[in-house]
């Protein structure tokens, strides 16, 4: 890259230390790009935004307290110019259209190769939508049958903050663990818990640790 061009500043927001170490150090290796934070979550980055100016945001979606989804969301209702590219572990097809339709600019898996974020980052940054290997395809997918029962048809229901609880339930934390973790109130644990107990048909704790385990959630 030519000295005199400037670097692609990048906000990094995941809350695993490890992972965002390991995307630090591959980007700013190809010398196109410049760290210019990285935090843990979406409200701490929401409080150091206005005083880092990134190009563009990398952000997860599982994260305590303020998630991605939900910080993609107010960061494009306050109309905030930088693109947020999507990078998660998630590929449900749910997940994936619930964040394009908040506003964020691409999804890509984490198992990705890292060409695959160097072309990403690129192309958001022109402008253009992008779905990384292995996404667009489950986006395409038929709509399942109307033949299929109810709990199948609101499996696609589930919000993200709603499956973040259920894998807390089905690892068998308590409703105050839950709250704790996730940095939300144990009334807010209960209404996501009811939510999509309803949506998925299911009564007791077991259930909810099969649905999660056939998903390959746990």
């Amino acid at each position: 890259m030519d000295s005199a061009t400037p670097r692609i500043k990048v906000l990094l927001v995941d809350d695993h230390a490890l992972f965002r170490q390991g995307i630090r150090s591959l980007l700013e290796r190809s010398g196109e790009y410049e760290i210019v934070g990285e935090y843990p979550d979406g409200q701490t980055a929401l409080a150091h935004l206005e005083s880092v100016h990134p190009d563009i945001l990398l952000v997860d979606i599982s994260m305590p307290g303020l998630n991605g989804l939900e910080l993609t969301k107010r960061l494009v209702t306050k109309g905030f110019a930088s693109p947020i590219l999507v990078l998660t572990a998630y590929d449900d097809s749910a997940y994936i259209r619930e964040v394009m339709a908040s506003g964020a600019r691409g999804y890509l898996l984490k198992q990705s190769a890292a060409e695959d974020l160097h072309h990403a980052i690129r192309k958001v940054l022109r402008g253009e939508v992008y779905l990384g290997p292995g996404v667009a395809e489950k986006v395409m997918k038929t709509t399942p049958s109307k033949r299929g029962s109810s709990a199948a048809k609101n499996r696609a229901e589930i919000t993200p903050r709603e499956r973040e609880v259920l894998i807390e339930v089905a690892r068998g934390l308590s409703n105050k663990e839950i709250a704790a973790r996730l940095e939300i109130s144990i009334k807010t644990v209960e209404v996501h818990k009811s939510n999509f107990m309803s949506k998925l048909e299911v009564q007791s704790r077991a259930e909810v640790f099969r649905f999660a385990m056939e998903r390959g959630w746990l």
